[in-house]
């Protein structure tokens, strides 16, 4: 890392000045002299103050914040009012940058302090009702007086540390980028939950879907694009359907759809996931209850997580917070642990309307129904403010129409639980406070979006997990699979599902989730989401093959480099290739499958598959209005059950070819593109970015193990942002690691620390203090609120 210093400091003002010069569309110069002055500019961001001190400020009673050697706070409060006012005081004192820039990213504001190459942005995100529901969800929430009284003492703690800063004391961020930090409202911590929420749930396909399904046919389409799960079977690979048939969409044809010729790229990642699991203490070596959480986002620093203690009259809570919400979102207290997943249910539908009079009106049920509007002050810097009207119908916004947006997007409604209210904090809020299964299920019962599955375990033995969130009832299968008709009441849902899937000590001993398919009984409610299967069927394999299980066992597990994907296809494609002799299947058919950095059949497995992909699916990828092709465990089933099936068929060249021939042409692709050999490490190389992509704030470059469909599911970009172990012992005992470090100041020794910890899949013991003597005996430095 780079640290901030005043060698630093000459070179990055050229760079400044040469961006200026060549793209004025990154950063605004920040005014040199004021920047480059050593008592208040950025050499004053060297300077990181790790001591005592004691704070004059508005609390009822004293507050101590004890911070250990990792520089991680436990706050000592004699109520709950103090106590979140000390959690927003030293989050800010940490991560007042990152909290407040994304605050502006989920309003719909970087033109405030970037100016006008960030309108597009900006308009799409007002469009998509984020704001908008931010502001009716506060309105709803502080309607329940302990969210309230929870978030005006978390708002009033950030406040008062900005209160206290000079221009000197800024973070770099805002002298690099010429602004100061806005006071802290109850609103901002509502939009920093719903950027959360927009970031795990805002993925679809419902309008290249739609496409897809009108040139092949449903029939066609839904064989292609089934719900299923993997089945357990030691013969052969197979994945089981869960529906046989699907209804035919007849109003899908190409009058209804837009006209664009090509449909955009999304810009979400659909594997940002998670795993997490339970063992009950009849497969726990020591007897008591374990939990293990690895949340899949992106990397990034400052980073996703903050850690912190937090313990009043009312609670004593260890773990992960989000900067700029009150509360802890991953962690345990004296009691119970929880994890949690993405749902990864499909909540976001799209509808197509028949509209008039400039979107003043829209067709429902043979009436025009008259839109409502509001209108968007987009401020630019630098610029005039933008007046944007974004209409809302009965499903939702209008993310684009006549004027400007997506051009296959126009005239389309997006219906979207995020623009629900719901209150998310208020479940954060008692399920720190939670001491039993009973208290647990209680508090989840507010979560509402992004759906999500909680993993729970308790000193008791306990362990459960619940898929919970709010989901639509559908109609009929794979309702919001595609586009649907918004001028027709029969296609548009209200009804909530009152009863979720969940387990509850099982007789098995433990308990799992990796993003897969909860839905697989044939009575299960009719949901549609993108659900994948590997990761969570290695888990089972895993846990249901060792008798006992142990923390080491756990930390085991979550590095796991096994891509789960090439276990099962090689053997399925060895068995299809020609006979032939060559090395590399004598390889492959030693390799354990392990995407280690030092791996050099990983990059040569993962360019032959890719090879296959295209190779088989070249009848899809030449439609320019759909980017889909199918996943790739049904491509292996159709090769392991279906050798001759049509689309094996290369349409460039005359012949008829099968499953093998396809292995075969792409083996041998494979081995005319790979020059030489390779590791794993030097292909798969991370990156860690600063949020405003400034790359002496970040780390490039870094070789790592991992695949997305390895339980150590590390991509360029994303990955086990935070891994979490817990031992349910009668004081309970937690190991962790997160990519990043607690400061959020680039130039302080803790805003990367734990970084090569994490690279190294090594693991903190986590100091769990049950009162303020434990944590006065370890504390490095320590502040006192009075």
């Amino acid at each position: 890392m780079n640290k901030i210093s005043v060698k630093f400091l000459f070179p990055l003002v050229a760079l400044i000045m040469l961006v200026v010069v060549l793209d004025r569309k990154v950063y605004m110069v920040p005014p040199l002299g004021t920047f480059l002055n050593p008592f208040i500019g950025a050499v004053q961001n060297e300077q990181t103050s790790n001591s005592n001190k004691d704070i004059s400020i508005k609390v009822s009673q004293k507050t101590e914040i004890i911070f250990d050697d990792r520089a991680v706070p436990h706050i000592f409060a004699a109520n709950q009012k103090d106590m979140f006012f000390a959690q927003g005081y030293v989050c800010a004192s940490d991560r007042l940058w990152q909290m407040d820039f994304l605050s502006y990213v989920s309003a719909g504001r970087m033109c405030e302090i970037l100016g006008k190459e960030f309108f597009v942005h900006d308009r799409k995100t007002r469009r998509d009702g984020i704001l908008t529901s931010a502001i009716n969800t506060l309105k709803h929430i502080e309607k329940d007086q302990e969210t309230k009284r929870a978030l005006d003492s978390y708002t009033a703690g950030v406040n008062a540390w900005i209160n206290s800063l000079s221009y000197a004391d800024l973070p770099i961020e805002y002298k690099l980028m010429d602004y100061s930090p806005e006071p802290w409202t109850n609103l901002k911590s509502v939009l920093i939950m719903k950027y959360m929420s927009a970031n795990l749930s805002g993925f679809e396909e419902d309008v290249s879907a739609s496409y897809l399904q009108m040139i092949l046919g449903s029939k066609e389409y839904n064989k292609l694009f089934p719900d299923y799960y993997l089945k357990k079977t030691k013969e052969k690979f197979a994945i089981q359907r869960i529906f046989d048939s699907l209804p035919e969409n007849e109003y899908i044809d190409y009058s209804f759809l837009a006209s664009a010729s090509q449909i955009s790229s999304s810009a979400y990642n659909p594997n940002l996931g998670s795993n997490s699991w339970a063992v009950g203490p009849k497969k726990s070596k020591s007897g008591f209850a374990m939990l293990c959480n690895d949340p899949h986002l992106n990397l990034s620093f400052p980073a996703v997580w903050y850690e912190l203690q937090l313990k009043s009259n009312e609670q004593n809570v260890y773990g992960y917070s989000i900067p700029g919400v009150p509360g802890v979102v991953i962690g345990f207290n004296e009691k119970i642990s929880w994890g949690l997943t993405n749902g990864s249910d499909d909540v976001r539908d799209y509808y197509k309307l028949e509209v008039k009079d400039n979107y003043s009106y829209y067709k429902y049920d043979g009436k025009w129904v008259k839109t409502d509007s509001v209108v968007e002050e987009i401020k630019i810097r630098g610029d005039k403010p933008f007046l944007d009207t974004v209409y809302y119908t009965k499903h939702g916004p209008i993310p684009s129409d006549f004027r400007e947006g997506e051009p296959e997007l126009e005239g389309y409604a997006l219906n979207w639980t995020l623009q629900d209210p719901s209150n998310e904090i208020l479940a954060l809020i008692k399920l720190n406070k939670a001491t039993k299964y009973t208290q647990f299920k209680s508090a989840i019962q507010y979560y509402k979006c992004p759906s999500q599955n909680f993993t729970y375990a308790d000193v008791e033995g306990n362990i459960s997990i619940h898929h919970q969130g709010k989901i639509l009832a559908k109609k009929w299968k794979n309702q919001g699979k595609f586009v649907m008709d918004g001028t027709r009441s029969d296609q548009f849902s209200t009804a909530v599902l009152d009863k979720l899937p969940y387990s509850y000590n099982p007789d098995q001993g433990y308990v799992f989730s990796a993003n897969n398919n909860p839905y697989k009984i044939s009575n299960s409610p009719l949901i549609y989401g993108h659900y994948l299967e590997l990761r969570a069927n290695k888990i089972d394999s895993y846990l249901s093959a060792k008798e006992k299980l142990s923390v080491e066992d756990m930390k085991s597990m979550q590095l796991d480099n096994t891509n789960s994907l090439a276990e099962l296809a090689i053997p399925v494609l060895l068995k299809r290739m020609p006979s032939g002799k060559n090395k590399y299947l004598k390889e492959f058919s030693l390799w354990n499958c392990k995407y280690d950095k030092d791996s050099n059949l990983a990059p040569l497995f993962e360019l032959w598959w890719t090879k296959i992909k295209n190779n088989t699916w070249d009848e899809l990828l030449r439609y320019k209005m759909t980017k889909l092709v199918p996943d790739d465990l049904v491509l292996l089933d159709m090769i392991s059950n279906d050798p001759n099936n049509k689309y094996f068929d290369l349409l460039s060249t005359e012949k008829t070819e099968t499953a093998s021939d396809i292995i075969a042409i792409s083996f041998n692709q494979m081995l005319n593109d790979t020059t030489k050999r390779s590791n794993w490490g030097n292909t798969n190389k991370i990156d860690i970015m600063h949020l405003s992509n400034i790359e002496y704030f970040s780390k490039k470059g870094l070789p790592q193990g991992g695949h997305p469909q390895a339980l150590n599911a590390i991509s360029k970009r994303w990955g086990p942002s935070l891994r979490m172990i817990v031992e349910m012992k009668k004081r309970p005992k937690g190991y962790a690691v997160y990519a990043g470090g607690q400061s959020g100041n680039p130039s302080s020794d803790e805003y990367d620390h734990f970084v090569d910890t994490w690279r190294n899949g090594q693991y903190y013991e986590l100091k769990f203090f049950g009162n303020l003597i434990e944590g006065n005996a370890e504390a490095k430095y320590k502040w006192s609120l009075k």
